[in-house]
């Protein structure tokens, strides 16, 4: 059974206009919802932002490409390509690599609670992967999930001879 994800993606043809943030004839610029992936998924590679920007704006199949991602949580402006070579030059524009421009991804989260939040930065560790039967201790971690994270100073773990590091989040 596919996962699904109808209330973000077939949101009509007027609400995936408004969606549109920029448009060229090499790139299509989106607001992307939350709790739509930005890319095809191993179980539904049809709910998806390009694919469901395509049916929402009559654009032919398989037309959009992704650039970059942003979690399925998470909404926000995606840059999806119309060509191969549109996704190599921006791609190309954001490489780390010395003169090149930076995409810098920031979060902001509305909290809700009974005693005070504090304020400012969270950091965290998430495993990077990789995920499947046994990648994890025995256990299976699935990308569709939400990743696990674990408090600490990130310090390399030591599995069966090889080293996996923890990436830090802030």
């Amino acid at each position: 059974h596919p996962r699904r994800y109808r209330d973000a993606c077939w949101l009509g043809s007027d609400t995936w206009r408004r969606r549109v943030v920029h448009e060229s004839d090499s790139l299509l610029v989106v607001d992307k919802p939350h709790r739509l992936p930005s890319m095809a998924h191993e179980s539904n590679a049809v709910e998806h932002c390009g694919g469901c920007a395509e049916r929402g704006l009559g654009l032919p199949n398989a037309t959009l490409k992704v650039t970059h991602r942003l979690d399925s949580s998470t909404s926000g402006v995606l840059v999806l390509g119309k060509t191969e070579s549109a996704v190599r030059e921006f791609n190309d524009s954001v490489a780390k690599k010395p003169g090149s421009k930076e995409i810098v991804k920031g979060y902001v989260m509305l909290v809700s609670s009974d005693t005070s939040v504090p304020l400012g930065s969270l950091t965290h560790w998430m495993y990077p992967g990789p995920f499947g039967p046994g990648a994890f201790h025995g256990h299976t971690l699935r990308r569709s999930r939400a990743r696990l994270l674990r408090s600490g100073d990130g310090r390399d773990e030591l599995k069966g001879g090889s080293v996996r590091r923890w990436k830090r989040c802030e």
